[in-house]
């Protein structure tokens, strides 16, 4: 599959979706250097969109790049602050970089985010039950 990617970056070089997809390949094949080399040019030729940024991050953590992984994380929770899986993400970074009070922190701040959600899906639920049972009496 990666000869397939290659060739379409090649006769398609304006194609940024075959690029993100060949990086995608050699982070899968474990050739990381490649991988990163095309996520790098990406982001500093178009800027990367938030799932490449995220698989950015992700072939950035299978080679223990923890700082970087953690700038660009901070990027797309600031980009994306609903993104709860960006927080889990840095909190496990901030893990792995021996930080666990930080981490500690980061894990509170999204169940923090996720009790909020469940409140107000909670509150909202029982708001459209009772709009359903004015109903009954209008």
């Amino acid at each position: 599959a990666i000869i397939v990617y290659e060739k379409a970056v090649e006769y398609y070089p304006e194609k940024v979706s075959f690029k993100v997809n060949l990086a995608n390949m050699y982070s899968e094949n474990k050739d990381y250097e490649k991988s990163i080399k095309i996520f790098e040019m990406l982001e500093e030729k178009y800027g990367l969109n938030e799932t490449a940024t995220y698989a950015y991050i992700q072939t950035l953590l299978k080679t223990e790049r923890y700082n970087d992984a953690q700038k660009k994380t901070e990027d797309l929770i600031h980009e994306y602050p609903s993104g709860m899986q960006y927080y889990a993400v840095l909190a496990e970074i901030l893990r792995k970089k021996g930080q666990g009070e930080k981490a500690r922190e980061v894990y509170k701040t999204l169940l923090d985010e996720i009790r909020k959600m469940v409140k107000f899906s909670y509150l909202f639920v029982i708001y459209l039950l009772m709009k359903e049972d004015l109903k009954i009496f209008l």
